[in-house]
């Protein structure tokens, strides 16, 4: 699908009578490319809304802002009521197949946000999703239309203006509108958290290490914590297997 048809879908469903309409970004390439298309149709009309998981890499965090500023932003930051490793500690680390980080740290607050007061009544959420990205998004029947009701969230629809769009495509976008990229992608491979039980890349790692120790230092001691407890689990590698010859201090 082109550029003018992503346009064409947040100017078809955004003129509904939404009480409130919401572009979820995350500061990556794909959530960019959709808040800029927002920008264009929709001008100033709307929330841009960002979730610090407590685990965001620092530079994400830095381009969100810079970023707010430069294309100034009615910006909502949304933080989880609970610390990310005070929870592992309770829980264990989140697995593959039992993610509970996206719930606690990302879902929730988005449930308490839409909940608010000032937030009720019908509501349009706006995401970078692409079927190009998963398998499972390929396959899934959710994914199939760029307009859906959410299944979860009450009162509210999801619109994907870039569902079928292909990295390709987002790439040139950002190229074409000189959009700056967020750095991660070429400091770490990935732009959201520091620790992620997708993420099994030595040099990630290894990069966190030498740029943010405490924060490498924070993976390290929960692993060392968790090991301690019958029934240790972690998604089938932990820092020790991909650096046995890691300094732990």
């Amino acid at each position: 699908m082109s550029e003018k048809h992503a346009l064409s879908l947040l100017d078809k469903y955004g003129d509904r009578p939404w009480s409130r309409r919401f572009v979820f970004w995350s500061g990556g390439r794909d959530s960019t490319v959709v808040l800029h298309l927002a920008l264009r149709v929709w001008k100033e009309d709307f929330k841009a809304v960002f979730i610090d998981t407590g685990i965001t890499l620092p530079e994400t965090l830095e381009y969100v802002k810079k970023m707010s500023e430069l294309w100034g932003l009615d910006l909502v930051t949304l933080k989880p009521d609970v610390d990310f490793w005070e929870y592992v500690r309770i829980a264990g680390f989140p697995i593959v197949k039992s993610l509970w980080c996206r719930r606690v740290l990302k879902m929730e607050p988005v449930k308490k946000f839409f909940g608010l007061k000032e937030n009720r009544g019908w509501k349009l959420q706006v995401l970078g999703i692409r079927k190009a990205e998963s398998h499972m998004r390929m396959r899934s029947p959710y994914y199939q239309k760029p307009f859906v009701r959410h299944s979860i969230l009450k009162f509210t629809y999801q619109l994907s203006p870039i569902l079928e769009w292909s990295d390709t495509q987002v790439k040139g976008y950002m190229r074409k509108h000189g959009i700056p990229e967020n750095p991660c992608y070429k400091i770490y491979g990935t732009t959201g958290c520091y620790f992620c039980p997708f993420v099994r890349n030595k040099k990630h790692y290894l990069t966190l290490k030498e740029r943010h120790p405490e924060l490498f230092r924070k993976i390290v001691d929960a692993e060392e914590d968790q090991r301690s407890k019958p029934g240790w689990a972690f998604p089938e590698y932990s820092i020790k297997t991909l650096i046995p010859q890691t300094s732990l201090r």
